[in-house]
């Protein structure tokens, strides 16, 4: 199995192809097992891929040529001008955890490995860096290699070692673009913000429900400032602090 490599630094800089990388791929392309779970899992990923609508942030797989590694008749799942659901993402995110378990030593490039599924060719990449760019949406819960399902919506730059102000600076300029890209799917102001409309007066409702035990009648001709009750029962329940 033919498995082309690249590499694709943050850094933007040239990188020479380490020897012992070279040597691992050498054994990785005549490695039976290994050609065996990426057949498997595109055979099994090529039932779930989904059209969705083209102004969807997901990864986007354009057909355009055979793959080099069908060599060894490896099944193509990619189709013309399709986007991958977000449920396929999860998929993709199981299905390369199972290689990887099986693969520990591709942690490091587990974004390389995901392309090579989907695509023809394996980048190798510094993501295990000390800075990592992070989104979580609502609006669409998958965002490829930056999805992050464990905190508060937003984007975020993750820091996990010691790093400079330098450091700091030059990522945020290298992913600006990318950056400003997830920040259109936000709301203006977070749920949390004191500076959101009529987050004071909320914030005075869920007292009076909570501590006083008003009804939202009650609490309206305490307000008198024309809520109703429905859209007092929306502000206790959208509250953020409870």
């Amino acid at each position: 199995m033919k498995i082309p490599i690249r590499y694709a630094y943050s850094d933007g800089e040239s990188h020479s192809l380490n020897k012992y990388i070279k040597l691992l791929f050498h054994y990785l392309e005549r490695d039976k097992e290994f050609e065996e779970l990426i057949v498997k899992v595109r055979e099994r990923l090529s039932q779930d891929i989904a059209i969705l609508e083209e102004d969807k942030p997901d990864i986007t797989v354009v057909k355009s040529k055979p793959l080099r590694s069908e060599t060894a008749k490896l099944p193509d799942i990619r189709k013309p001008s399709i986007h991958i659901v977000s449920d396929m993402g999860i998929k993709m995110d199981k299905e390369t955890d199972a290689i990887i378990k099986e693969y520990p030593f591709l942690q490091d490039w587990r974004k390389g490995l995901r392309g090579f599924i989907v695509g023809d060719l394996f980048e190798i990449s510094n993501e295990n860096t000390s800075i990592k760019l992070r989104v979580k949406s609502k609006l669409y819960p998958y965002i490829g290699n930056y999805t992050d399902r464990d905190s508060e919506e937003g984007v975020k730059i993750v820091i996990n070692s010691r790093v400079s102000k330098k450091e700091i600076k030059d990522c945020i300029d290298s992913n600006y673009s990318r950056i400003e890209y997830y920040l259109n799917y936000l709301p203006s102001l977070s749920k949390q913000s004191t500076t959101r409309e009529n987050f004071e007066r909320d914030r005075y409702v869920v007292y009076l429900k909570s501590k006083w035990d008003k009804t939202y009648r009650e609490i309206a001709d305490i307000l008198a400032d024309g809520s109703n009750e429905n859209s007092l029962q929306k502000a206790y329940e959208d509250f953020p602090y409870h």
